[in-house]
């Protein structure tokens, strides 16, 4: 028995016009919940790698070879011999100094995770120096030539 209000549409294609024309209500709803989802994904990932960057011996490397650099400007600046000591323990990390570049690194280490700041000196000066794992270290300007090396016992007393 057949209802006076159903029609039974003539093709296929009007049944398929009608169902894709209705207005999906529990479409809007799941839409919203996934992109709250995502929003808070990135957001996680963000704090995870932010946290990460802020624990890392990374940040400490980089602290470190920005000093040094100030240092060698700071006594390149100087009229005549000077000598400084690195306020802080230098004596997880290997150090290189030259003319233009500082260059801070672990034992062991992967070379993607070596840390290099560069400067410039004025002209006629030198900047030289290796430091492995030392506790203490000290940059030294005599002339036009700036040293770094591991500081002397009561050199500079704490």
């Amino acid at each position: 028995m057949r209802y006076a209000h159903t029609k039974k549409p003539k093709n296929n294609k009007a049944m398929h016009s009608s169902y894709c024309s209705m207005n999906p209500r529990g479409l809007s709803p799941i839409l919203t919940i996934f992109e709250m989802l995502v929003v808070l994904f990135v957001i996680f990932l963000f704090v995870f790698i932010a946290k990460g960057y802020a624990n890392d011996e990374t940040i400490l490397k980089i602290n470190l070879a920005e000093d040094i650099v100030l240092m060698v400007n700071t006594l390149a600046a100087v009229p005549g011999d000077a000598a400084a000591e690195y306020p802080g323990n230098s004596s997880k990390y290997n150090i290189i100094l030259d003319s233009s570049t500082v260059l801070i690194f672990q034992h062991d280490e992967p070379e993607i995770n070596h840390v290099s700041r560069k400067f410039i000196l004025p002209q006629g000066y030198v900047a030289t120096g290796l430091l492995e794992e030392k506790e203490r270290l000290c940059l030294e300007k005599q002339n036009k030539t700036i040293l770094m090396r591991g500081c002397k016992n009561n050199e500079f007393p704490r």
